[in-house]
């Protein structure tokens, strides 16, 4: 909720706005499994989601897919 006033010449005004704003993007997941050998028991889970920009160059789109997965990475092996 915002409140405002203002003056313009010998004429004074006043707004009041209300509401909420909302913004539309798409997201992408990106999951990276290991697994115990034999089976199907995850040893270590990194997740990671980013806005994904549209148009963005494939150049671009593997630059950021290949942060992620550094940063993802640098997580492991997890503390114990």
């Amino acid at each position: 909720m915002g409140f405002g006033y203002g003056r313009y010449g010998s004429h004074g005004t006043i707004g009041i706005r209300t509401g909420t704003q909302i913004n539309e993007y798409d997201e992408g997941l990106l999951i990276i499994d290991f697994l115990k050998a034999d089976s199907d028991i995850i040893l270590w889970r990194g997740k990671s989601t980013r806005v994904v920009e549209i148009h963005s160059a494939p150049e671009k789109i593997i630059q950021d897919i290949d942060q992620t997965i550094e940063k993802m990475l640098a997580q492991f092996p997890p503390d114990k």
